[in-house]
Parts: structure tokens; sequence; C-alpha cells
């Protein structure tokens, strides 16, 4: 395999893999190509840097990690100590917004985010009975199978 094609697969698979696009045409989609350009493109091994480059900025991630792997996936993702190591509340931080760039509806995101404030005050109790309650409910609608006890994510 020569270099610039391992390049290519390099880098179109960190993003695959962060993002969790399983195919090209959600990897093509998300950095904004048609799936014909992408398979244009992957067949030349020529990575399609402006696109790249808009998705990279659009998502406030590091370009970096995108090209080399090195570094934070996230622009400013991390907050250093002396130690070097990064503040449990960065690491949330920059978790939870890696959880919501993962809904297929960025409202749907906003509106749960909103919600879930609303559960900060609830004391621990409550929120096992809240937990409960939503483990039903997406069982009812076939989100989720019940399975020895264990809730399991329907495909």
């Amino acid at each position: 395999m020569d270099n610039k094609r391992f390049e290519f697969e390099l880098v179109v698979e960190r993003i695959k893999k962060q993002f969790l696009y399983k195919t090209d045409k959600k990897f093509s989609d998300a950095i904004g190509m048609t799936p014909t350009a992408f398979n244009n493109r992957k067949n030349t091994a020529s990575l399609p840097y402006p696109e790249i480059i808009e998705f990279a900025n659009k998502n406030n991630i590091n370009l970096n990690w995108i090209l080399t792997g090195d570094g934070p996936v996230y622009k400013n993702d991390v907050t250093l100590h002396a130690n070097g190591s990064a503040s449990n509340l960065t690491k949330v931080i920059f978790e939870h917004q890696d959880l919501v760039r993962r809904f297929k509806n960025p409202q749907r995101a906003k509106e749960i985010n909103e919600d879930l404030l609303l559960l900060e005050d609830v004391d621990d109790d409550g929120i096992e009975e809240v937990k409960k309650i939503i483990k039903i409910k997406l069982e009812i609608k076939g989100v989720l199978k019940k399975s020895d006890g264990k809730d399991k994510k329907i495909s």
C-alpha cells in the first residue's frame, strides 16, 4: 500500500471511528460531499482537504488530530493542571459535547439537555425512578429489549 493511500485511509478511518460513521455515505454526508464525489476521491486516495477543513472548523475539531492523530480531538479540548492531568470538569464537558454531536437531530439534543438540567435538584431516589421510567418507555417503544434483567438496544 503506498503512502498516499495509507494516509487517506488513516484520516478517513480516524474520523469515522470517532464520530461513529459506519459507512462511506454517512462520512461523505458529514463532510459535505456526495457519495459519488467521495468515492472518486477514495479511488485516487486524494483527501478532500477543503471539506475536511470545513468539517473540522464547523465542529471545533483539532485539524492536527484529524491529519496526524496527535493531540486532543477537539480544539481547546483540555485544560491541564501543573501535573499534566486534565480537570474532571473539562473531561465531562467534552464527553458531553461529543455525545450531543452524535444526535441526528440537534434540536432534540438541545431539548433533552434542558430536561437534564431540571434533574439536577432531584435526589438519588428520584433519579433512579426517572431512569426506570425511561427504560420502561424505551421498552414500550421497542428501542430496548429486556433480556435476563439486562437492557439491550434493538438494532
